[in-house]
């Protein structure tokens, strides 16, 4: 499965004291389903900032974790997002990612983007889904269910 990871949450998933949510999310992160995916202006101008996480997708890419897509593909289906006029968010370079990627896990608390990834107008076939962050035993459940998912990752 393919997920894409939003800056607010990138810290909290790659510092030592994680949340349940977080922990499960860097546990299936080290394992050999998973696919992070990265590229234009979530790579470039947001996420390589936290050290930590620059570091760790820098070994992903060679390992094959982590898949980068070529920033001008990315870059022109995030113009394409934003002429659309659809977002709620501020964020279409991360649906132009999906679209390109065709990665279909969110991780993120931005909840405006929560609806925008979720939107069948902005993405589909299959819809997007947005990783849940609560601590209860349902949460937890719908996680284990969405990280092992291999269609929210058609182009594995």
């Amino acid at each position: 499965m393919c997920a894409i990871i939003d800056l607010n949450v990138v810290g909290d998933v790659f510092k030592r004291n994680r949340s349940p949510a977080e922990e499960q999310f860097f546990d299936w992160l080290e394992g050999p389903g998973a696919r992070l995916v990265i590229g234009g202006k979530l790579w470039k101008e947001e996420l390589r900032r936290n050290g930590n996480f620059a570091a760790w997708a820098q070994e992903g890419l060679r390992a094959g974790r982590v898949k980068e897509f070529p920033e001008n593909a990315v870059n022109e289906e995030s113009d394409v997002v934003s002429a659309e006029g659809l977002c709620k968010s501020d964020d279409p370079h991360i649906i132009g990612l999906a679209r390109v990627s065709r990665a279909r896990l969110l991780y993120s608390y931005d909840k405006d983007l929560h609806d925008d990834f979720t939107n069948r107008h902005l993405i589909s076939n299959p819809r997007g889904k947005v990783y849940p962050r609560g601590d209860s035993d349902n949460a937890s459940k719908q996680r284990r269910r969405l990280l092992t998912r291999s269609h929210l990752c058609p182009n594995r």
